[in-house]
């Protein structure tokens, strides 16, 4: 009888037989699971809290400006002071104000930065 039905060869010169073809199968539907169907909490990004969040949309905002990059840090800050607001967070709505003001100011539109 012949048994290569039950085998397979693998790159690296190894013969596998179903068994490790069936853990290799299930291992990349687990990835696939994992890393295309994106299930909430997995990844770090998603534990952050609002106020986590915020900050670093505000540092974007704030790397952007400083490399002159006044559009991006204009949406930057304008989604930061909704996070703001929404949140309560007085401090940091001044502070996106105060930002926006300087933009604008930066790209002219005098009428906007008051």
């Amino acid at each position: 009888m012949n048994d290569c039905n039950n085998i397979f060869y693998v790159g690296n010169g190894m013969i596998h037989n179903n068994a490790t073809r069936q853990i290799t199968l299930f291992f990349l539907v687990f990835l696939f699971i994992v890393f295309l169907c994106d299930p909430p909490g997995i990844f770090p990004s998603q534990m952050l809290s609002q106020n986590e969040r915020l900050l670093m949309q505000m540092a974007e905002g704030e790397r952007q400006f400083r490399k002159g990059i006044f559009d991006g840090a204009l949406e930057d800050f304008k989604q930061s002071l909704e996070m703001a607001r929404v949140l309560g967070d007085n401090q940091r709505e001044l502070e996106c104000l105060k930002k926006l003001g300087l933009i604008y100011w930066n790209r002219g539109q005098m009428e906007e930065s008051f």
